[in-house]
């Protein structure tokens, strides 16, 4: 066998450019299992005379068949791809995945080679991220699972399995979040969109912007998210944009389980910035809900005492408090009565304290401030009148609510409505009675013509009052 193999050495140096000597040469080499030398003649044969190719291959290929070598795999793949034998190169490199000693290096080099060949094989791509994941080669997966999802955005399953077995190994890879976040919520994937973000946002705090970005697109329809909005707030308050994020902190106190969560946010945003008063009223609400009053009224003192006009974000939350919580309403007043008048519209917050008076029973002084919220702007009638009549769904035998509204209906000019709530005062407080008609008769001097005036002086038993507008009118 050494001499044979010597003697074709010998003829293929004589005959450098002939094939056949070194064909033979390598069948030889073949049959004495010298897998590695033997390939090398192979290659030449081929670079000579590729005509030799399918014969080579086919040699190789009855030999994988009982034994497993690495290096005739490769070979065999490599050549398969320049005959355009794609499928078999793919079946090659499949069946070396399971090979133990071969290089994946190898493996990848057959894969790469085929997409040359055949850029838009999704599979191909699909085997290679799969393979680079395998061997810890993350960087170059994102251009594979990219490449896949532009190719068939059907393979989104894929591409996210593939994904998130990195982000296991690698929880911090910012380029494979940045793009598994993607799409996570272009499925709608709202959890893993907002898990992807938040690992983001510990791995490059630089794309805060872009995370803002992802979260407001993926918040759109899931406005009671507390894992979603808690992140955003954090980003904002990262990027130093602290009234977008007590914005959110003061929308997580309104959402069960969020008030913990906005109370942390609140009070680290003090912590990096004690001077912010707005920062300091959004805790002072929160301690409201929480049901510390007396803390709150601490802050917002201390707020008044400092910037008093700052306090008047709070009326439009402490006045949805109320509603939704009557029991809290006199705690509410105790925090309007320490707001001072002149630092917020009169109207707001004389409506707020006669909203709240109406729920704590304190009717008199309900009734007070709705008169007043309708002298400074009368244009709110039907507010004030509908504030007035809701005491009288709970006691209508309340004179002055009844007085009250009659003046007000005088005033825009609804008489006989008006005379319908001042009779009703005669019939509560005989007391007043020389006050209704006292009224009733100016408006009778008015409009003699008007029979509902007449009979509402008849009505107010004017015959039993001594006063002097009285007995002008008998």
């Amino acid at each position: 066998r050494n001499k044979i193999l010597s003697d074709l050495e010998k003829i293929s140096q004589s005959n450098y450019s002939a094939a056949y000597p070194r064909f033979l040469t390598g069948k030889f080499l073949l049959i004495q299992e010298k897998y590695i030398i033997a390939i090398k003649q192979f290659e030449r044969v081929i670079e000579l005379d590729k005509s030799y190719t399918k014969q080579i291959t086919e040699l190789i290929e009855q030999i994988i068949q009982r034994n497993k070598i690495p290096a005739l795999f490769s070979f065999l793949a490599k050549y398969s791809i320049v005959q355009g034998k794609i499928d078999r190169a793919i079946e090659l490199a499949q069946e070396m995945e399971t090979i133990k000693d071969i290089d994946p290096q190898e493996i990848v080099k057959i894969y790469t080679g085929v997409l040359r060949k055949e850029t838009k094989r999704v599979d191909v791509h699909i085997y290679l991220a799969k393979l680079y994941a395998r061997i810890g080669k993350y960087e170059p997966v994102l251009s594979e699972l990219t490449s896949i999802i532009e190719l068939n955005p059907e393979k989104y399953n894929e591409v996210t399995t593939i994904a998130e077995g990195i982000i296991k190994n690698d929880p911090y890879n910012a380029n494979l979040l940045y793009l598994i976040s993607d799409l996570y919520i272009e499925k709608n994937d709202t959890e893993k969109a907002i898990s992807s973000l938040e690992k983001l946002f510990v791995a490059n705090k630089e794309l805060s912007l872009e995370i803002i970005e992802k979260l407001n697109k993926v918040l759109e329809n899931n406005l009671d998210n507390l894992q979603g909005l808690n992140l955003l707030a954090q980003v904002y308050q990262y990027k130093k944009k602290f009234n977008e994020a007590l914005l959110i902190y003061e929308h997580l106190m309104n959402i069960e389980g969020g008030i913990d969560l906005a109370e942390n946010g609140i009070k680290q945003i003090i912590k990096e910035n004690p001077d912010l008063l707005k920062a300091k009223v959004s805790l002072a609400l929160l301690a409201f809900k929480k049901g510390k009053h007396k803390e709150s009224l601490e802050i917002i003192t201390s707020v008044v005492q400092e910037k008093p006009e700052m306090v008047a974000a709070l009326i439009p939350q402490l006045d949805h408090i109320v509603r939704n919580s009557p029991q809290l309403a006199s705690y509410v007043l105790e925090v309007y009565n320490v707001i001072p008048d002149k630092i917020i519209d009169s109207y707001v917050l004389n409506f707020a304290k006669a909203e709240a008076y109406s729920l704590v029973g304190d009717f008199e002084k309900a009734t007070t401030h709705y008169a007043e919220c309708f002298r400074i702007n009368p244009e709110t009638v039907g507010k004030v009148i509908d504030g007035l009549e809701n005491i009288l769904k709970k006691n209508n035998n309340l004179a002055y609510v009844h007085f009250s509204i009659g003046e007000i209906l005088l005033k825009i000019n609804k008489t006989n409505e008006a005379l319908k709530h001042l009779l009703k005062v005669t019939e509560i407080d005989k007391n007043l009675t020389d006050k209704v008609i006292a009224i009733i008769y100016k408006l009778f001097g008015k409009l003699p013509d008007n029979v509902a005036i007449t009979n509402a002086l008849l009505g107010a038993k004017i015959w039993f009052s001594k006063s002097l507008y009285c007995r002008k009118a008998i």
